[in-house]
């Protein structure tokens, strides 16, 4: 488990069993010497301690032999200060002492300690003092690892002044192509719009030119497009009558000249045939942006 600790009290690499101590002359640990507590290893028989453990149980089970080799304290925080806890489990032979919180909570105070203890001390939450010392507690030995520097211990203010450099870098080169885009965008858009209005009036310019072309006439009485039931201009749908101009398209096609004229200026085709009237009359007209 990561055991993130504050303070200023000499922090350093330790290693060893990990034992769930007690004090058997004074409350959690604040006076020596310390003791070990195996719950599961203990005799039943053994007449248990009037002294809080400071995890929730009322009563200490009988003691056990600290190991020989190298181990770590574990003590819940309370009835004295710091100092003393890791004073008593210097005195008591420990190499490192890890101090778990009496009482839940996001945050954790400062430990106030002497610099003179050589000696390793940390301070971790309530809920994991909780968890390692039932692990302590248990059939099993469990060893502890404390180092230096790693994750928990890494300054929270580098990591934010690192994050926030990479993100405003990244945000201000992601502004810069997307302002670099939007300006070619914006640019191509407004010379193509340019260049189809040149063009719109080139093609116009050249579809009068071509009207100029295309012969008209009145029709008479006499005409085939008189005789009988008559014909109709396909745009109008309505009958050609004596006195209408018409305009004959060079594909044959009559229409009224008011109804084929506004025609020709936008399409410049035949309605019917699709005949181009520029084509006929050799008006080329090109697109260039």
């Amino acid at each position: 488990a990561c055991l993130c600790s504050t303070g200023d009290g000499r922090i350093g690499a330790a290693r060893g069993v990990l034992v769930h101590a007690y004090s058997a002359t004074a409350p959690a640990g604040c006076a020596p010497p310390l003791l070990a507590r195996h719950t599961s290893r203990a005799s039943s028989a053994a007449a248990p301690s009037a002294a809080s453990n400071g995890t929730g149980s009322s009563a200490s089970p009988p003691p056990s032999a600290l190991p020989s080799e190298p181990w770590i304290a574990l003590i819940p925080r309370g009835h004295c200060t710091f100092d003393m806890k890791v004073h008593t489990a210097a005195l008591s032979g420990a190499s490192a002492v890890i101090v778990f919180d009496d009482k839940e909570a996001d945050t954790l105070d400062m430990m106030d300690i002497s610099p003179d203890h050589n000696i390793t001390a940390v301070l971790t939450y309530h809920w994991k003092g909780v968890m390692l010392a039932k692990l302590a507690d248990g059939p099993s030995k469990v060893y502890v690892e404390i180092t230096v520097a790693n994750r928990c211990t890494r300054s929270l203010n580098s990591i934010n002044r690192t994050s926030v450099l990479f993100v405003s870098v990244s945000f201000i080169v992601l502004m810069i192509i997307s302002l670099a885009w939007l300006v070619f965008y914006y640019v191509q858009r407004f010379r193509y719009i340019h260049a189809k209005d040149r063009l719109s009036r080139r093609l116009c310019s050249a579809a009068k030119r071509a009207l100029s072309k295309i012969p008209t006439r009145r029709l008479k009485i006499d005409d085939p497009e008189l005789v009988g039931d008559g014909d109709c201009c396909a745009i109008c749908i309505e009958r050609y009558r004596v006195a209408d101009v018409v305009r004959a398209l060079p594909c044959r096609h009559e229409f009224h000249k008011s109804c084929i004229d506004p025609w020709l200026l936008d399409h410049r085709t035949c309605p019917m045939c699709k005949m181009d009237i520029l084509k006929h009359y050799g008006f080329v007209v090109s697109f260039n942006l």
